[in-house]
């Protein structure tokens, strides 16, 4: 996450929370589902669940665990001949 890289990252991120991504609203409206929620999450503390479109994410036990995950290298920009 961004906090891990710089310590001064203000949470934007919401650690349990899952907003679906909200395309009605304009960028920066406070009606727009990510950004409610994070306004929502600054004020209270607490991930909002009853609002449209929001769900809680159920905890996993390595959700905590710090690490990097090692992936093949992607397909992109690549020509494959069979």
């Amino acid at each position: 996450s961004p906090a891990d890289i710089d310590p001064d990252f203000a949470g934007t991120l919401i650690p349990g929370c899952y907003v679906e991504d909200d395309l009605s609203h304009g960028l920066g409206d406070s009606a727009e589902a990510r950004l409610s929620a994070a306004l929502a999450f600054r004020d209270t503390g607490q991930c909002v669940v009853a609002a449209a479109g929001f769900q809680r994410k159920p905890y996993h036990p390595l959700a905590q665990i710090k690490g990097q995950v090692v992936k093949a290298r992607p397909l992109q920009s690549m020509i494959l001949r069979h």
